[in-house]
């Protein structure tokens, strides 16, 4: 009999961590949102789409001052 291969065998690749503060990330979403015409309903796609922004940001630039959290 053989063995059934199970669905995730290799590790998967870990992405680096970056830390963000809370206030940055609305702060964003909340600029995303007058952006857009100020539409109802659409908070968290403002928010997921603030903080993949200022991650990619930080990724490309460590230094930056959102990265660090206090």
């Amino acid at each position: 009999m053989k063995k059934k291969k199970t669905a995730a065998t290799a590790p998967l690749p870990i992405a680096p961590t970056v830390s963000l503060d809370d206030s940055v990330i609305a702060n964003r979403a909340y600029a995303i949102w007058q952006e857009e015409g100020k539409p109802v309903g659409c908070d968290f796609e403002h928010w997921l789409k603030a903080e993949s922004e200022l991650r990619s940001a930080a990724l490309a630039s460590p230094s930056s001052s959102t990265t660090k959290r206090t």
